[in-house]
């Protein structure tokens, strides 16, 4: 709070200490150690502040005085800031470029610290791609060089990815415990800005299990102390959060509030990833309540956006979006059209927990056209890929998904078999949906039964 304080006293004097030094470094040896400096002495409040593209702005002369200076050390720390800036603008790929050289320099020079941060951030590069797996490798060597050395905040960062991971492989139970750590940890060392993203993250993996009150319990607890520590970006984060948990609570009216207020704290940064997201989860409200064309509105403007900031892993989800509500407006042959488009960007980006979806959208689209083998095809493509990098929860809805396709092509024990399976694995991450597929079952059973 005291950093955050005297930064925004000091804002003004701050940017343009940065912009002199930027201009006069190649000439002034002061100008050029505090132009290698400016980058990294905020820290944390730094980027409460900074939007990440103007950050670049900041991060590439600071790394062409230290490469000039042959400062290692201000090299691979400046690298490791621009990886982060990469995941926040959605480039996994070249985050985990700048992390890979960034660990190199650490490991180079002994840097323990530099090399513990950086492992944790080659995991969040690679569980960005959907290499879940991998990310997990990373986040516990991070853990390990964290718990050697001390460094309690490092450590609770590798809690928190791993609890990320574990969520994105579909095993919320996992994942909370891994953020209740985390959130001790944040407590203990009076960490208020990693204590609200612990309660966010929580909110989010409560929601995974379908237990949403206690996952909108989180979120205002996050949106506390978002407000309090004035971070406008996680502000926006924990509103998107809460209208997500209202509209899965059937409360539309509800989560377009919160969504909007989301939007309105994103138009004020001038964050136009945040905005295009926030547009299009009120699309997804929209769509919900069966309003497809003011749906399509607000995806079409979101995605506008997102390629403006050439954020293409949220412009996936944009277009497959837009592909599920032409679905929804029985235009399977558009969909397919949307999911081909998003399914070609996974592919080339390596999203492929993305792209598992993509192919299983594209099996819902091909099912409603009445190509059974086709749609069969495809969601075993995406069977293949969520087996591939642990996606626990992708798997159980691709094994469900070929159980429905299988009973229409008049296979029902091969049905049968594939929905045991994805009802064990929905019992397993306590998916709430695991209801569906027993009544479904049950209804399979009971006519195998009159028939006999």
């Amino acid at each position: 709070m005291a950093g955050l304080e005297l930064l925004d006293i000091e804002w003004a004097n701050i940017q343009a200490g940065q912009a002199w030094a930027e201009k006069n470094w190649e000439s002034n040896s002061s100008a050029a150690n505090f132009c290698k400096t400016y980058p990294v002495a905020g820290g944390i409040v730094l980027d409460l502040r900074l939007h990440p593209k103007e950050k670049i702005g900041w991060l590439k002369p600071a790394v062409a005085v230290a490469r000039q200076q042959k400062d290692r050390k201000m090299e691979g720390v400046n690298l490791s800031h621009f990886g982060n800036v990469c995941i926040n603008l959605g480039d996994a790929k070249g985050a985990i470029k700048f992390h890979e050289k960034a660990l190199d320099i650490a490991k180079e020079i002994g840097d323990k610290i530099g090399e513990g941060a950086s492992l944790g951030n080659l995991g969040r590069g690679y569980n960005a791609l959907g290499d879940v797996r991998k990310s997990i490798r990373y986040y516990l060597q991070g853990m390990v060089i964290a718990r050697e050395i001390g460094n309690k905040r490092m450590e609770g960062a590798a809690l928190e990815n791993l609890g990320t991971a574990y969520l994105a492989m579909g095993d919320a139970k996992k994942a909370i415990k891994y953020y209740h750590q985390d959130l001790i940890i944040a407590q203990e060392i009076g960490d208020r800005w990693g204590e609200g993203i612990s309660l966010d993250r929580l909110g989010t993996a409560y929601k995974n299990l379908g237990d949403y009150r206690k996952a909108i319990e989180y979120h205002l607890q996050a949106l506390v102390i978002a407000r309090e520590i004035g971070d406008r970006r996680d502000e926006g984060s924990a509103l998107s959060n809460l209208g997500t948990a209202y509209d899965n609570l059937g409360d539309y009216r509800k989560a377009i509030e919160y969504y909007q207020q989301a939007l309105s704290t994103a138009v004020e940064l001038g964050d136009k990833r945040m905005e295009g997201g926030c547009l299009i989860n009120l699309g997804i409200a929209h769509n919900e309540q069966g309003e497809n064309l003011k749906a399509i509105e607000y995806y079409e403007k979101g995605l506008d956006l997102i390629r403006a900031v050439g954020d293409r892993q949220s412009e996936v989800s944009a277009i497959g979006n837009l592909g599920n509500v032409y679905a929804a407006q029985g235009d399977p042959q558009r969909a397919i059209d949307y999911h081909e488009q998003a399914l070609a960007i996974a592919s080339e980006f390596g999203y492929r927990i993305i792209e598992g979806a993509c192919l299983g959208n594209l099996g819902n689209a091909y099912l409603s056209l009445g190509e059974i083998r086709k749609a069969i095809e495809y969601y075993e493509q995406n069977l293949a890929i969520a087996r591939e990098i642990g996606d626990r929860r992708g798997e159980g809805n691709a094994l469900w998904n070929m159980s429905l396709s299988l009973d229409q092509f008049g296979q029902r024990d091969r049905a049968i078999d594939c929905a045991k399976a994805a009802l064990k694995i929905r019992e397993e991450i306590e998916d709430p949906r695991a209801e569906k597929i027993r009544r479904k079952l049950q209804e399979w059973v009971n006519k195998e039964d009159a028939i006999k």
